[in-house]
């Protein structure tokens, strides 16, 4: 049977697991991410109109955009709150799991991008070597990714188990099962704490909080996710594929195989 949450992926087809525990009602309005306003649709993060061909004349923000814009920590470090939605899941070989997240934080009014639209924040559900090897770092990564999820409804003890333990609901915390049975994605606001670097290190992006967009509100399909879990939610593939050094396999979604406006949801592109 293989188990999502954790551990090292299995291809065998996966045995579905419940959609949703309980959730807790109407989350506070703290909690909640700022509106946008009227206005036309956010435009994709990813195409460079830098030169008027979209029509928006932003530069293109890939990856080399955001590794010279990082979150600023200001000198005694920052939070940011931010509508955002799962991009992409990866399931590494060696039993890692990221989820990366992108910002939606586009102004209607002049129709071009905010300064974080499209930002990417990975959020690492498994610790890494370096926290396994310190108790105390490891008791402080364990603590924001149990109050991140506990502060949108999945208290520790509604996890799914992985063997004796609860794993991360990373598989079940962004989607909504609609009246129809679809498994549709769904906008979260995330909280982020952003701390400066010390001792060498760099910047250190901490997720706090991740709670659902009342409505719920229907994001974007993600890009591409572990196979087996495009199986769980029974979503189409539209390609296969492996990378990095260990082959990790991944499946690329059709971008297109939920409507927007599912069922008369809310959309990302209403907030």
């Amino acid at each position: 049977m293989q188990k999502f949450g954790g551990g090292k992926p299995t291809h065998q087809s996966p045995t579905p697991q419940p959609v949703a525990p309980q959730r807790q009602a109407n989350p506070s309005q703290q909690h909640r991410p700022p509106a946008f306003g009227p206005g036309l649709a956010p435009a994709d993060p990813s195409v460079d109109t830098s030169s008027g061909g979209g029509g928006g004349g932003y530069e293109k923000r890939d990856d080399a955009y955001w590794e010279a814009h990082p979150l600023s920590p200001g000198k005694d470090g920052a939070t940011y709150t931010f509508a955002s939605y799962v991009s992409k899941i990866v399931w590494w070989n060696n039993g890692g799991v990221t989820v990366t997240c992108k910002v939606s934080d586009w102004d209607r009014d002049a129709n071009r991008p905010r300064e974080h639209h499209g930002r990417p924040i990975d959020w690492r559900q498994t610790a890494s070597d370096k926290q396994r090897a310190s108790d105390k770092a490891y008791a402080f990564w364990r603590a924001d990714l149990v109050g991140a999820y506990t502060a949108g409804g999945w208290p520790e003890e509604s996890w799914p188990k992985n063997g004796e333990h609860p794993a991360p609901p990373w598989h079940l915390f962004f989607v909504h099962q609609a009246a129809d049975g679809l498994m549709v994605p769904i906008m979260f606001g995330m909280e982020v704490r952003v701390t400066p670097p010390r001792s060498g290190n760099g910047v250190f992006v901490n997720v706090k909080k991740v709670v659902p967009v009342p409505g719920p509100v229907q994001a974007p399909m993600p890009y591409e996710v572990p196979p087996g879990l495009a199986e769980l939610h029974r979503w189409k593939v539209a390609e296969h594929r492996t990378f990095g050094a260990s082959n990790t396999p991944s499946a690329k979604l059709d971008k297109d195989q939920i409507p927007m406006a599912h069922l008369g949801m809310r959309t990302w592109k209403d907030l």
